[in-house]
This record gives structure tokens, sequence and C-alpha cells, in this order.
């Protein structure tokens, strides 16, 4: 019978070990959106300095025409920049780490 209370007090700390690792490896939802909500605004204070520092490096002469936008390349020179063409086309084709300038209509 000893051997039986062994056994069953083994399955039982494995069974407790496993529910202790699992509970370890779950998250809340509020956590996790917390967490979201904490990366983005260090995403936003990270890139808001550059974004005011670059959006005025591009000569007015090379800004999409009203109705138009333009794929910008930053770090490229502004000759070496895409042509201006209908944003429906352009906003689907994107690359990474560029910008989508939309000509304003004044």
């Amino acid at each position: 019978m000893a051997a039986n209370g062994r056994s069953l007090a083994g399955i039982v700390g494995f069974a407790l070990l496993v529910v202790l690792i699992l509970a370890g490896c779950a998250t809340t939802k509020s956590g996790a959106a917390g967490d979201e909500d904490l990366r983005i605004e260090a995403l936003k204070k990270q890139l808001a300095p550059s974004y005011q520092m670059r959006r005025y490096t591009i000569p007015p002469e090379y800004l999409p025409p009203p109705g138009k936008c333009r794929i910008w390349f930053p770090g490229r020179p502004p000759e070496d920049q895409p042509p201006p063409g209908e944003c429906a086309v352009l906003e689907r084709h994107v690359p990474p780490n560029t910008w989508l300038l939309q000509g304003v209509t004044e």
C-alpha cells in the first residue's frame, strides 16, 4: 500500500507541476493589451522627433500635386524618387520604410 501511496503522490505532484508551468505561461488579456499600449507609446516617442525633423526635408517641388500621391524613400535624393501617381494604386504598393505622400488640395 505504501508503494501505491507514493505513486499517487508522484502523479499528483507531477500534475500540479504541469498546471503551475502552464499557468506561468498564460497571459491575461488586459496585460497583453497593456503591453501593446506601452509598445505603441514607446514607438511613438521614438519616431516622433525623427518624423518632425524629416518631414521638412522634402523640397516643395517634389511634393505630389493635389489629388495625387508619391512614395518617398527617406535618405534617397529627391531626383531619384519615383514619380507621383494615383493614390488608390500607390497605397497598395508602399514598401516598408517608405512614406506615402498625399498632395493636398487647398
